[in-house]
């Protein structure tokens, strides 16, 4: 004796598979039918797609994690402003007319005093530069006011083209080629040689509105040293 049932909307924990079930003379054929709904494509149509309870317990989590990733990220964060702000050096500001007019009358006058010391320091040592080098450019035929001027200001190069000028120039007049009838020192070629320079440092003057003559003649004088050897050797 033999039947066919059918089983509609049976719940099942779990399907095993066997070499032999425990009923030989059962055939079962388990179909799966076709869902009337096609499966949601978004999260968003999960979720809705979830009863109230399951999507809050997903939606609690996600919120559990995205919150733990945000805490991360801002402690991050402040690892890295903490060491730029370590990195940056201590601005220094030198005070302001303002705050030295909120400081005592007492400070004030100390700063003042300071501050003309330092000025009294650095004005003597450019005297002291410009006395120094003069000594071995006294022999030039410059004013000695207007040479100190211009030597306090030349670089160490102009200053060393001048003192090889001036003791080529004081070798000379320490070794007279001649003299004429009155005793005075030839200068045959010499006035030549001064035009070439003397044109030269107009020609700078040209070129640089505001320049002073000596200013100049020194600049050509450092253009072309040889010329101003020879008018030295001639002066």
């Amino acid at each position: 004796m033999s039947f066919t049932a059918e089983l509609v909307d049976l719940q099942l924990g779990a399907v095993a598979l066997c070499n032999q079930g425990a009923n030989s003379r059962a055939d079962i054929i388990f179909t799966k039918r076709k869902e009337q709904k096609s499966m949601p494509n978004t999260f968003e149509e999960l979720m809705k797609s979830l009863n109230a309870e399951h999507a809050k317990m997903i939606q609690d989590y996600l919120d559990g994690v995205n919150k733990k990733h945000e805490e991360a990220l801002k402690g991050l964060q402040g690892k890295i402003d903490a060491l730029e702000k370590s990195a940056k050096p201590a601005a220094t500001e030198e005070p302001t007319p303002d705050v030295m007019k909120s400081l005592p009358a007492e400070v004030q006058k100390k700063f003042d005093d300071m501050q003309a010391t330092i000025n009294a320091m650095v004005t003597k040592q450019a005297e002291d530069l410009a006395a120094a080098r003069f000594e071995k450019c006294k022999a030039l035929p410059v004013e000695e006011g207007e040479l100190k001027d211009v030597l306090k200001a030349a670089s160490p190069a102009v200053v060393s083209i001048l003192e090889k000028a001036a003791a080529a120039l004081a070798s000379s007049m320490h070794t007279p080629t001649g003299s004429d009838a009155s005793g005075q020192m030839q200068k045959s070629g010499a006035d030549s040689y001064y035009s070439v320079l003397e044109k030269s440092a107009k020609d700078i003057m040209a070129k640089n509105a505001g320049m002073t003559f000596e200013a100049a003649f020194t600049a050509a004088v450092e253009a072309d040293p040889d010329t101003y050897a020879k008018y030295a050797q001639e002066v």
